[in-house]
């Protein structure tokens, strides 16, 4: 069974980008992949996240309850550990996305770009 990490913009998207985040999960889950989300991750993490000031409009500096060295310390575990690294449209302009993937690179996990048939 495939075990896929989605991987994408975040920070200065509506709701950070979730329902982006949710959708691609959905499809994976649909195809029998098994899906590390970060947007699933923080929800889990942070079940207020919601209702934070910043919240719908993706501002982290709005949302001082968000801690982005524990995030990002789970987000890179599951790259590790994934079969393939999903990124979605826009992750050039992604920080923590091009983190993602430099890891990924270095670990031999492979890339695939949500709706191509692109391998990076």
């Amino acid at each position: 069974m495939t075990h896929a990490y989605t991987g994408g913009p975040m920070r200065g998207h509506p709701r950070f980008n979730f329902d982006k985040f949710f959708e691609v999960e959905q499809h994976c889950l649909s195809i029998g992949w098994t899906v590390s989300n970060p947007a699933r991750h923080d929800l889990e993490t942070y079940p207020l996240m919601e209702t934070w000031e910043g919240f719908a409009d993706g501002d982290i500096e709005k949302c001082p309850e968000f801690d982005i060295k524990r995030a990002m310390r789970w987000d890179l575990q599951e790259v590790i550990l994934a079969d393939v690294l999903l990124l979605m449209p826009g992750w050039h302009h992604s920080s923590g996305a091009l983190l993602e993937k430099h890891v990924a690179d270095v670990c031999g996990v492979p890339v695939k770009v949500w709706g191509s048939d692109a391998l990076y």
